[in-house]
């Protein structure tokens, strides 16, 4: 802690030579400057990813984004002050702490729906986030062949009025869908 000369207890008097004086300096705490680091994990900020705080004030706590997921906190990953490395910050800003420190984000994958318009008018729904390994269902019966899908409506990275593989893979796809199937009657001889 930094601490700045602030003055004396009492005014000084005029010294005489055969009194004694007392006098207690009195200091205010200086709030010293830390830098504060945050690393985002293929997310973004919005400002810069390296702040200078103090005690006094706080460190305000940026929020990053990250395509696919939700931003669940920030994990100390360094520090020389009094940050600890074991809780998931949450908070928008911490007063009180001090220290040079460095964050790393932490997220989890969002969930999305997939909502399909069957070929016999149902209109099941699938949960899958942005890690899914899974595939587009098959919704081929005795007398149609699914032979892709027609993107309806679409947020994230679909897009309406596409057409995809029947089978299409999940990995790396986010967003609510509604998919329309595209399929062939089969023939029979």
């Amino acid at each position: 802690m930094k601490y700045t000369f602030s003055g004396w207890d009492k005014p000084i008097e005029v010294v005489v030579a055969d009194k004694d004086y007392e006098y207690v300096a009195e200091f205010t705490e200086s709030p010293q400057s830390y830098e504060a680091v945050f690393d985002a994990d293929g997310g973004v900020i919005s400002g810069d990813s390296e702040v200078i705080y103090n005690k006094v004030e706080g460190l305000k706590m940026p929020v990053p984004v990250k395509t696919g997921y939700t931003f669940m906190g920030w994990r100390v990953v360094a520090n020389d002050g009094r940050w600890t490395q074991t809780d998931l910050l949450t908070s928008s800003t911490y007063a009180g702490y001090w220290g040079n420190v460095s964050f790393k984000a932490e997220y989890v994958a969002t969930e999305y729906t997939i909502k399909l318009e069957a070929s016999d008018g149902s209109t099941p729904e699938y949960k899958y986030t942005i890690e899914s390994t899974d595939k587009l269902p098959d919704l081929s019966n005795e007398g149609f062949v699914l032979v892709g899908w027609t993107v309806v409506s679409a947020e994230g990275n679909w897009i309406a009025g596409d057409n995809v593989a029947p089978d299409k893979l999940l990995t790396g796809m986010y967003g609510d869908v509604t998919l329309h199937p595209l399929g062939i009657a089969k023939l029979y001889k």
